[in-house]
């Protein structure tokens, strides 16, 4: 039996706000080893957007982190020192839409305010090495990331509002 090597899971999720205006966005991602090693990142952007291009963003943020990751880098490497290499990315989220684009084998498909994002996504899941799969999860699975996302939609919030 072959033996199995630990995968990251990548969970990601995005918040924008406030309702009447639509023009500030929260995300999160937090980045899982199967051994308990765990990185969180958040932040918030005033930009006009939707909620999808939040979550993407949340994404495409955890991705970047994961590339400069040195010690997970050393752990990805075919060439590293590592005993155990990492073989699998799984990326997870609760956005059907954001879901659904990764698992699109025709970005023809992508609407064009998303596409930058979804080749943005793709390249740097590609750049990883990896292998890769992706898979929605429900909203209490990715709690932890939901409510980073919007603890940082309420701060760009309340600096909005203290800069105003």
């Amino acid at each position: 039996m072959p033996e199995s090597h630990p995968r990251i899971i990548l969970k990601f999720d995005g918040s924008n706000g406030p309702t009447n205006e639509w023009d500030r966005i929260g995300w999160a991602y937090l980045i899982e080893l199967e051994d308990g090693l765990a990185v969180r990142g958040f932040g918030h952007e005033v930009e006009k957007s939707s909620a999808t291009v939040a979550e993407f963003k949340g994404l495409l943020h955890g991705l970047k982190r994961l590339q400069s990751l040195k010690r997970l880098r050393t752990r990805l490497s075919a060439d590293g020192q590592a005993s155990d290499p990492v073989s699998t990315l799984l990326v997870q989220g609760d956005s059907v839409t954001v879901i659904n684009l990764l698992t699109q084998k025709d970005s023809s498909k992508v609407k064009k305010g998303l596409k930058p994002l979804y080749t943005a996504a793709l390249k740097l899941i590609r750049e990883s090495g990896l292998s890769w799969e992706v898979q929605k999860i429900s909203k209490p699975k990715n709690k932890e990331c939901h409510g980073l996302a919007s603890a940082e939609l309420e701060a760009c919030l309340r600096e909005s509002v203290s800069n105003s």
